[in-house]
C-alpha cells in the first residue's frame, strides 16, 4: 500500500466512524495535533474518538502530495452541515500513521 493509500484509508474509516479500522492504521508511537487538541499517545487519541461522534462525516480530496514518508492531503470536510477546507499532514512508516497534524479554521466548529 502506498503512503497516500494508507492516509486515504484512514480518512475513509474516520468518516464511517470505524474506530477499529482507524486503530489498525495508526502506529503505537502515534502523535496528533490540530488547532484545539493534542494527543501524545495512540490510546488517548482513540479514547477521544470513542468519546466524540466521528460518524456521519464526509470528505472530498482536492490535492494530494507525497514526499518520502510524508503525505499532505487537502480536502473539503463536511459534518453536521459544517463545511471547511482542511490541510492534513501525515507521517507514515511501514503502512502505519505515526504522526498527524491538521490545519483548519476552528471557528467553523463553534
Amino acid at each position: 500500500m502506498t503512503n497516500i493509500e494508507v492516509t486515504v484509508n484512514f480518512l475513509r474509516a474516520y468518516a464511517k466512524g470505524d474506530i477499529k479500522e482507524v486503530e489498525k492504521l495508526i502506529a503505537s508511537d502515534f502523535n496528533f495535533d490540530d488547532p484545539s487538541t493534542e494527543f501524545k499517545t495512540k490510546d488517548s487519541y482513540l479514547e477521544s474518538l470513542n468519546n466524540n461522534s466521528v460518524a456521519a462525516s464526509d470528505f472530498n480530496i482536492l490535492h494530494t502530495f507525497e514526499n518520502g514518508n510524508e503525505v499532505l492531503l487537502i480536502y473539503l470536510f463536511e459534518k453536521n452541515g459544517i463545511n471547511t477546507r482542511i490541510s492534513h499532514y501525515f507521517k507514515v512508516d511501514d503502512d502505519k500513521i505515526n504522526e498527524m497534524s491538521l490545519i483548519y479554521d476552528k471557528s467553523v466548529f463553534k
